[in-house]
């Protein structure tokens, strides 16, 4: 019987959906074929830097910092410098009414004169005919011993004469100014003495701490990397000392460490915080992998090593740590496939977490070597 139209279009139409159906369905299979195929997210073994780092926080101070107050008596005839004002090296600060120590100064050096004069008139004593002179060698002594006391009352009053001006000991800045004209001094001085604070400029330092599960590793010459707090810009620095007294702050032992930044670089401020990692160490062209890869069951650490697609715990030998590689020492070699995590899973941050919980957040199995090697799921 032959086929109508209307029978031969709707044969082709069946023909048409059971081959797009097929399709389909082959384009599924393939498509689970290969989303099994990429369960884990893997990493290759290679050659690269591990930096490790200790972290700190501390202060940023000035290089140079210098309370000044006079060691004279007297009263303050002038303050020559404003808070906040720049100044050279040996420039005038402030100074005492000198008056009474320049007094003290032509006493002390006529009384000078006057033991000079002595002495030397009786070194010209005239001698008698045997050759020895009317002065006697006692007398002689006592002139000497004059001048050498006058000469020293002389030194001393010159010197608290120049006591009485305040000279910049370095280049900087005024810094904290608590001196007025009028106010009167006390010899000495003390905590309430007026006083002028300088501080240097253009040069700062860390004024940090380390721990003492740390502070092993630290060591003066290690470059630091520092980040001021707000700032999203680092600038580098030396560690320049490092105490070996520890300060117990709530019975937690920490270790004074100063970092030098390094040249005077914009946007930093006196007391300001700042975040700071200390270099202690950095490996080149050393065995790799990511952080996240390691695992740990108790003294064991190992790798999960993706092998023909298949899951095998690998132990490792592991040796300097950064942030995220870590060197490999023994275990592995390079363009060994390693699995980070599945899929369907967060890639982990911390050591061991993994092993303790499941393979990459696969439930609470243990981590043993016998999961790992059943495929991990």
């Amino acid at each position: 019987m032959p086929e109508s139209g209307s029978f031969r279009a709707a044969r082709k139409w069946f023909v048409a959906i059971v081959v797009v159906a097929l399709l389909a369905g082959g384009g599924f299979l393939l498509f689970k074929n290969r989303a099994k195929q990429l369960r884990f997210r893997l990493v290759a073994v290679s050659l690269g830097t591990v930096t490790q780092t200790v972290s700190a926080s501390g202060t940023l101070s000035p290089t140079s910092q210098q309370t000044l107050s006079f060691s004279a008596a007297g009263r303050v005839a002038s303050v020559d410098v404003t808070l906040g004002q720049s100044v050279a090296n040996g420039a005038s600060l402030a100074s005492l009414d000198a008056t009474s120590l320049q007094a003290q100064v032509a006493a002390a050096q006529a009384s000078l004169y006057q033991a000079q004069a002595k002495l030397a008139n009786d070194q010209a004593a005239p001698v008698n005919s045997q050759g020895v002179s009317s002065v006697s060698p006692l007398t002689l002594e006592a002139d000497q011993a004059q001048v050498s006391a006058a000469q020293d009352s002389l030194s001393a009053a010159q010197a608290t004469l120049s006591q009485a001006t305040l000279v910049a000991p370095f280049a900087g800045t005024i810094a904290a100014l608590n001196m007025a004209v009028g106010q009167a001094v006390t010899a000495g001085g003390g905590a309430n003495a007026p006083s002028i604070t300088i501080v240097s400029t253009g040069s700062f330092v860390i004024q940090s701490s380390v721990s003492d599960t740390q502070i092993g590793q630290v060591k003066v010459g290690d470059q630091a990397v520092i980040t001021p707090d707000g700032s999203t810009t680092s600038v580098y620095g030396t560690v320049s000392q490092v105490v070996p007294v520890s300060l117990a702050t709530s019975g937690v032992a920490s270790y004074p460490v100063t970092i030098s930044v390094t040249g005077n670089p914009p946007g930093l401020f006196i007391g300001a915080g700042a975040q700071v990692s200390v270099i202690v160490t950095k490996m080149s062209n050393v065995l790799v992998v990511p952080v996240s890869a390691l695992h740990s069951v108790g003294s064991r650490t190992f790798v999960v090593q993706d092998i023909a697609g298949k899951q095998v715990p690998q132990t490792v030998g592991v040796g300097a740590m950064g942030q995220t590689f870590v060197q490999i020492t023994s275990g592995l070699k390079i363009g060994d496939q390693i699995v980070l995590a599945r899929l369907n899973a967060k890639i982990p941050t911390l050591s061991g977490a993994g092993a303790k919980k499941g393979f990459f957040g696969g439930g609470g199995g243990g981590g043993g070597g016998k999961k790992a090697n059943g495929g991990l799921g």
